[in-house]
């Protein structure tokens, strides 16, 4: 399964999202923060540079694709992201936006 995951909110609660997930996944995205969350508890992961070339990725894997979304995050490009994938058929999971000292 491939775990899409976009948008701000606190260390705790991306770990917290991921973990929630049952295992095998592999994590993608186009977040440094969700990515080095992911790598903090040794999760296959990739990184993209671009939201096209995620979104073929994505489309070309013949697992079942989720997205973590924090669509409560203040930023039009979370959005952007979390409809793209939605138009494409993939369940979108919204993340509780949170703000915490890291």
């Amino acid at each position: 399964m491939i775990v899409v995951c976009t948008g701000d909110t606190s260390a705790s609660t991306r770990q917290d999202a991921l973990f929630s997930i049952r295992k095998p996944i592999l994590v993608a995205t186009m977040d440094p923060l969700w990515y080095m969350t992911a790598d903090r508890m040794s999760l296959p992961r990739c990184f993209f540079g671009n939201k096209l070339k995620m979104m073929r990725f994505v489309l070309k894997n013949d697992n079942r694709a989720i997205m973590l979304g924090v669509d409560h995050d203040g930023n039009p490009e979370t959005w952007e992201m979390i409809a793209s994938f939605h138009a494409m058929g993939v369940d979108v999971w919204k993340v509780m936006h949170s703000k915490e000292a890291e």
